[in-house]
Order: structure tokens, then sequence, then C-alpha cells
């Protein structure tokens, strides 16, 4: 009887003293293996939320890592897996790929119908193409214009050139055929007075010989 009481409180003290030495804080005791609560809990003692991400059994292809998916009929949360943004708790064999934004999205258009050939981009592009070529024409015309007035100036000191060169000519022509006329006059001239003198003379001569004679 007495062996039987010390054997009893034995096994009670054993039993508190196993209890107390017990973690408190350890969630298996209170969930179960692969309960996804026992991960929330964990979480919920560092102050990160998390929410659990809700997912269907099923199996086939899986379309985003490309790899067979077999047959899922449970899901468990063992390793208390989470989602790239750390916001969600999905089970152990589930897998999630994070949507990806490009800056591409900023310059791209939707066009509903094939026929609309209308794009922002290709009428600025054509615009600015048109503005070039604007720019190209008038800078091409601005230098057109230059030369042609830089030869119809020079064509036209040219021509001035030549005229006064043939005024020169002409007048110098027109002073040297006066000189020459002139200087044919005055010896016409001459020549006739001194044959006039020559008559003269002689005859003065004639008739003083003659009144000598007499």
């Amino acid at each position: 009887m007495a062996s039987s009481f010390l054997l009893s409180w034995a096994v009670l003290v054993a039993c508190s003293l196993s209890v107390m030495s017990s973690d408190p804080n350890n969630s298996s005791l209170v969930w179960g293996e692969g309960d996804p609560n026992r991960c929330l809990e964990m979480f919920a003692r560092t102050n990160q939320a998390v929410q659990r991400f809700g997912v269907f059994p099923g199996l086939g292809w899986d379309n985003l890592r490309n790899v067979e998916a077999s047959q899922v009929v449970q899901y468990t949360f063992n390793k208390c897996k989470l989602t790239n943004d750390g916001l969600y708790l999905i089970p152990d064999n589930v897998f999630t790929v994070p949507l990806k934004r490009s800056q591409v999205q900023k310059f791209a258009e939707f066009i509903d119908q094939w026929k609309n050939t209308t794009s922002l981009t290709a009428s600025t592009i054509n615009r600015q193409s048109v503005v070039v070529v604007l720019v190209v024409l008038v800078v091409v015309l601005v230098v057109v214009v230059i030369v042609v007035v830089v030869i119809v100036v020079v064509v036209v000191v040219v021509i001035v050139v030549v005229v006064v060169v043939v005024v020169v000519v002409v007048v110098v022509v027109v002073v040297v055929v006066v000189v020459i006329v002139v200087v044919v006059v005055v010896v016409v001239e001459v020549v006739i007075v001194v044959e006039v003198v020559i008559v003269v003379v002689d005859v003065a001569v004639t008739a003083a010989a003659v009144y000598d004679k007499v």
C-alpha cells in the first residue's frame, strides 16, 4: 500500500516537472504538424502581418515552371513559405511568380482595330522628319539664293567693267581720230599757205623783172 502510494506520488511529480520544463511558446503542442496556424502564430510573434494564401488542390502541368505538378490532394505548411513580398503564407509545394512591370508600358499604345494605322509615336516621328526636311529645304534655298545673287553681282560687275573699257577705247579712238584730222587739216592749210606764198613770190618776181626791162 505504501509502495503504491509512493509510486503514484513519483509519477505525479514527474509529470509536473515535465509540464514545468516544457516550452510554453512551443506551438507544436497546440497545432498539428503542417497546420498553417502554427506558421501564422510564429509570424505574429515577430509582429509580421501575414495572411494565408488560399489555393485549391489539383494536378497537371505547371506552365509557370514547365514541370509536371503531379497529383496534389492536400497542402501542408511545414516550411512556412512566404511569397516574394512577404505578405502571404503559401503551402510547401506551391510556387508563386511575381508580376513584373516594365517601363515599356508607359510608351505602349492600344489599337483596337488592325485597320487603325494611326500612331502617336509614328506621327510624332513623322512630324519631326517633316520639320527636319523643311529646315534642310530652307537652308538649301537660302544657299541657292546667295549663290545666284553672287553670280548676278559678278556678272553685273563684269558688264560694267566691259562697258567702261569699251567707252574708254571709243573715247581714245575718237580723240585720236580728231587729233589726226586736226593735224591733217593744219598740214593741208600750211601747204596751201606755202603754195600761195610761193605763187605770190613768183608773181612779184615776174612783175619786177618785167618792170626792169621796160
